[in-house]
């Protein structure tokens, strides 16, 4: 009898296991009399442990280790009922759970949802808790209890554009600036038109988290508790505080204050924020310097591990939370900056065999110290041993709400803070009760799947380069991966069970070691490619009465061969498509495209559009790489690289070319289109409309997970609305198209081989589970597939196959495809700063196009010289140096090029 599994997943050094998330994994035998303990990490965790993780602790404690990955829910103190529910839900998942200053909170501790540490670390001999920054060690203790141990930490301080000050004339920022000289600063600093409005801030204060709270709270000389009380309630009572409120929404008012991750972001020259903003890699490429908040201390991100209350064995739950605190690839979390443990700094992950960590391959550095300059190094040093821990810095949230109060209904401070300290106590109050009311139980481990004999149970991964979670954690679309996967093990004669993954291998020689089989959401095969560690499909593709090569739309197949064989089987397209809204086009009187349009009618639905949306552009691009500028360009006759060719022709002066690409621009220049800036360096996403209620009438999207598909993707609550799907308007000369083949590979090592196959000729069969359009003409009409995204795309799947199959199509890479040399970014970047010159500041179209050509040429012959790239490398010195290769080629191309560390 076979018996599904889910949630759980152990790790052995038995068998070759990667990391799952929830719902979908099926646990290998255990031993019989050892304990079971569960511990649960974060999804985007996965692959950052090998097979060996945790093999020492199971052997030393006599205990089967099973981890849960699941996500917890972005809820908000402010709101305390759901707050309190999420974290009930969570406590239930594991014995250990991952916890960081989001998750571990006053409300859910006097709750009682988890484990006072403090008694068993008083009575542990063995922990040196002196080896702990004191810092982060404290960040976890509040109410005289101790409810975690840290394992990693990032700072928040103040980091600033040193030229920018200079410029102004201004004093650097130091720890003993009052909220007077951040004032000033940000008046002088913030950038203003002619008409008097700022358009960019002076001082930001960065929003994820609540760095807000932290900052007034560094100008104050107490923590916003009452520490009379045990457990210590909230206390806003304090005229100094009411001062700062006061003094900061007038600059809230005036504008010269601001969030960091806005639109002028990379102009600001005052943040407060985490390290990462010294870095050179945070939202610009400027090298900042950084400086200790008020208070000569700085804020501190901590993360690690807790025990759910509901734990039935409390001291081994203890003894893995110490244990996950000596671990490398934990402790140099990518998250953070530091280990919170000084015995830990510098130790690497000995990851061994591509095991283990972004990327795999051994002795990896996971976290991200190694990327600040050594002055901007010493300052983090010191800020850790001087930051103010979290318990410091309890109930700061609660000052975003009154500030909120005072905005928005007109509160005073003082009136501000009295409310919001009324909702702080009745939250501690709905947490009390709740530990009076609740017991936490803990999900048990799921019985191990028995294998009949000659039965295999297939490690199938489905890698991407983003983590795609649903409701509890697993997949989008889990419970359709559940149904099929068990269906399949239940007919076929070999196969008794598929364990689902989500991977997030870089190679397919990591892949195929980890997997027996697996599928990548884009081509992995290529004349240049090691394709040593998968198999050849030719033997199972000629024996399968099922599968016609002729069925296989256009080229398809075709580019999943080398050396005439075929190494992957295509098992769906992800196309770029429009998509718009039908509410509108029928107000406006515009006809539906719901068979294709030409560029014509394309162009004229654009003018009849927009006069029923005034200011608001008609087409609002999602596609910060600007790949729907150059296929509405071929669609009207121009090809300034064309992609035909390898390597990609370059001719961005043809004269049919330069019509071409005056005639897409204009309409971004009279307000069709909204432009935004492509010729910059840095990726600064804008999903039409802003944030706001607007209504978008075209914008881009494809055929992916990642789709604004009626509905949201698969599995999630977002409501109906009243969009559609039609494909990019059909040209004079050319018709274009931009697509990635969803492939699946068998690993070399696979134990069966032919089961593998048959497993992904029956996923094949369900393009819908990577939300793609079918790789086979005999399936574009099964209403199985078509109909099963929320809306009937038939009529969409055969025009997208008529135009692949069409010779005269022209097929542009997608914007960050997830194959091809990184060398392959600049080659666009001097035709898009074209572009821009000539939309945002009148510049002469063809006189930037012959600059462009030229550099574009003279950086194409450099990188012709460099060795082939290996995207399987995982040495950090060799990434460096080839991306420090191609930034020569580009300065040498063109001595403007922006460097990292200038602007």
């Amino acid at each position: 009898m076979k018996s599904p599994a889910f949630g759980f997943r152990r790790i052995t050094s038995i068998v070759l296991l990667a990391v799952m998330l929830l719902a979908s994994v099926l646990p290998t035998a255990h031993a019989q009399n050892n304990t079971p303990i569960s511990l649960a990490l974060p999804s985007f965790w996965q692959n950052i442990m090998g097979e060996e993780f945790l093999a020492d602790f199971e052997t030393q404690y006599g205990v089967d280790v099973y981890v849960n990955y699941v996500d917890t829910e972005f809820s908000s103190a402010n709101d305390i009922a759901t707050f309190l529910d999420d974290g009930q839900d969570y406590v239930s998942q594991a014995d250990v759970l991952y916890v960081d200053d989001s998750t571990l909170t006053p409300e859910r501790t006097r709750a009682g949802y988890f484990l006072d540490l403090a008694p068993l670390i008083a009575s542990d001999g063995s922990l040196d808790t002196n080896d702990f920054y004191p810092a982060a060690l404290q960040s976890f203790q509040w109410d005289a209890g101790t409810w975690g141990l840290p394992t990693s930490l990032d700072v928040i301080l103040i980091t600033y554009d040193a030229a920018a000050f200079d410029e102004a004339g201004l004093a650097y920022p130091t720890s003993a600036w009052t909220l007077d000289d951040f004032a000033n600063a940000a008046r002088v600093l913030a950038q203003i038109d002619a008409s008097g409005a700022v358009t960019v801030p002076g001082l930001s204060v960065q929003t994820f988290g609540d760095n807000l709270g932290l900052f007034l709270r560094t100008l104050l000389s107490h923590g916003l508790y009452d520490d009379s009380t045990l457990p210590n309630n909230p206390s806003f009572s304090d005229p100094a505080l009411e001062t700062l409120l006061t003094t900061w929404k007038e600059l809230v008012d005036e504008g010269v204050v601001g969030t960091s991750f806005g639109e002028t972001s990379d102009q600001i020259p005052l943040r407060i924020e985490q390290s990462i903003g010294l870095s050179g890699f945070g939202p610009d490429s400027v090298q900042r310097s950084g400086a200790m908040l008020p208070g000569d201390t700085v804020g501190l991100t901590v993360e690690g591990f807790a025990v759910s209350s509901g734990t039935q064995n409390p001291e081994l739950a203890y003894e893995l939370v110490k244990y996950l605190t000596t671990r490398p690839e934990i402790a140099n979390s990518f998250q953070s900056i530091n280990p919170a443990r000084r015995s830990m700094v510098g130790v690497q992950a000995d990851t061994g065999n591509g095991q283990g960590g972004p990327g795999g391959g051994g002795g990896i550095q996971f976290g991200r110290g190694g990327n600040l300059s050594e002055e901007n190094q010493a300052i983090v040093n010191e800020a850790i041993e001087k930051a103010l821990p979290i318990s410091e810095t309890r109930f700061t949230d609660y000052l975003s709400f009154a500030l909120q109060k005072m905005q928005n209904d007109g509160l005073d401070a003082h009136s501000a803070l009295q409310e919001v300290e009324l909702e702080a106590m009745t939250a501690m109050q709905a947490a009390d009760e709740r530990r009076n009311t609740v017991t936490i139980s803990i999900m048990p481990p799921p019985e191990p799947v028995v294998l009949a004999p000659g039965e295999v149970a297939l490690n199938f991964g489905m890698a991407s380069s983003f983590i795609m979670i649903g409701p509890g954690g697993g997949l989008p679309n889990q419970e359709q991966w559940d149904q099929i996967s068990q269906d399949f093990a239940a007919n076929d004669p070999d196969v008794g069970a598929v364990n689902v993954e989500q991977a997030m291998g870089r190679s397919l020689e990591e892949l195929a070691q980890q997997y027996d089989c697996f599928t990548l959401g884009y081509n992995a095969v290529s004349g240049d490619a090691d394709l040593s560690s998968i198999l050849s499909l030719d033997p199972f593709l000629d024996t399968d009465l099922n599968f016609n090569r002729n069925d296989v739309i256009g080229n398809t197949l075709s580019q999943l061969q080398v050396d005439n064989k075929t190494w992957a089987l295509p098992i769906g397209i992800q196309a770029d498509v429009l998509r718009y809204d039908t509410e509108l086009f029928s107000n406006a009187g515009v006809p539906l495209p719901d068979g294709g349009w030409t560029v014509d009618e394309f162009a004229d639905a654009l003018e009849s559009l927009q006069y029923g949306l005034g200011d608001t552009a008609t087409f609002q691009p999602a596609d910060p790489g600007g790949t729907y500028l150059l296929m509405l360009i071929a669609a009207y006759g121009g090809l300034p690289i064309d992609y035909r060719t390898e390597p990609p022709t370059i001719n961005f002066t043809d004269p049919a070319t330069v019509d071409a690409i005056r005639q897409v621009l204009d309409l971004a220049k009279n307000g069709y289109i909204e432009y935004q800036e492509l010729g910059g360096n840095t990726f600064a996403v804008s999903i039409g409309g802003g944030g706001d209620s607007t209504p978008i009438a075209i914008t881009t999207d494809s055929l992916s997970p990642f789709s604004f598909r009626r509905g949201g993707p698969p599995g999630s609550q977002q409501t109906e609305d009243t969009t559609a799907i039609v494909s990019y308007p059909r040209g004079t000369t050319y018709n274009v198209a931009s697509y990635n083949i969803v492939t699946g590979y068998v690993s070399a090592t696979a134990e069966n081989p032919e089961a593998c196959y048959r497993w992904l000729s029956e996923i094949a069969q369900h393009p819908e589970l990577y939300s793609a359009m079918p790789a086979r003409t005999s399936q574009l009409s099964d209403p199985t597939i078509t109909t099963s995204q929320g809306e009937d795309l038939t009529a969409l799947y055969n025009e997208l196959a008529t135009t692949i199959s069409d010779p005269n199509t022209i097929t542009f890479p997608q914007s960050f495809r997830e194959s091809g040399s990184p060398a392959n970014f600049a080659r666009e970047y001097w035709l898009k700063q074209a572009f821009d010159r000539y939309v945002l500041e009148d510049a002469e179209l063809e006189t930037e196009l012959a600059q462009a050509q030229q550099y574009t040429q003279d950086y194409i012959s450099c990188i012709s010289d460099l060795p082939p790239f290996d995207p399987s490398s995982t040495d950090q010195n060799y990434m460096r140096d080839y991306f420090g290769q191609i930034t020569t080629c580009a300065a040498t191309a063109d001595p403007n090029y922006p460097l990292p560390g200038q602007e």
